[in-house]
């Protein structure tokens, strides 16, 4: 069975993931906030104390499903300027993101790695990201009467697409149409 259709893109998994991460973190920090408000009226400072160092662990995963939260939203707007706008240069990127060059390489890259990006990589010599081959061949040309413009539902891609026809998001990799 092929699990590419069925299967989340890694973005949606990301976001989703992002929004639990936070969720338990949150309930981790107030059930122990919790405790350590019970115990502060009894003026037991070393529970009290292990009350907010338990807090620990909840802080971090909010900050962590924060952080995919984030780089879920960057994934989206450098998928807008490299599909509407078609900037792939990683300086023009970084200049539109109001990031370092150095920042937007290494999170693209991270993106890539994580497989938000399908089919994707970035040329160090031209210093941009490319999509797929980078090569527009006979069969990707559509007739402009015949076609629609449709936005992946996953990362917002606009894409051309034959009416009636369905074909896999070239940023993200879900099912469009």
């Amino acid at each position: 069975m092929d699990t590419s259709k069925t299967k989340k893109p890694a973005v949606v998994e990301s976001g989703i993931r992002g929004l639990i991460l936070i969720i338990v973190g949150l309930i981790i920090v107030v059930l122990f906030l919790f405790v350590a408000i019970e115990f502060s009226g009894e003026g037991e400072i070393p529970e009290m104390a292990i009350s907010f160092i338990l807090m620990i662990p909840g802080i971090l995963l909010i900050r962590r499903g924060i952080r995919n939260k984030l780089r879920v939203r960057r994934f989206k707007q450098y998928v807008n300027f490299i599909s509407v706008l078609s900037i792939t240069s990683i300086d023009e990127l970084a200049a539109k993101m109001g990031k370092s060059s150095q920042f937007v390489n290494k999170d693209l890259q991270t993106m890539i790695n994580k497989g938000f990006f399908c089919n994707a990589k970035i040329d160090p010599f031209a210093n941009e990201i490319i999509i797929g081959s980078g090569i527009v061949t006979h069969e990707d040309e559509i007739s402009l009467d015949v076609a629609v413009e449709l936005s992946c539902e996953a990362c917002g891609a606009r894409v051309i697409v034959a009416k009636g026809r369905q074909i896999i998001c070239e940023y993200c990799g879900s099912l469009i149409g």
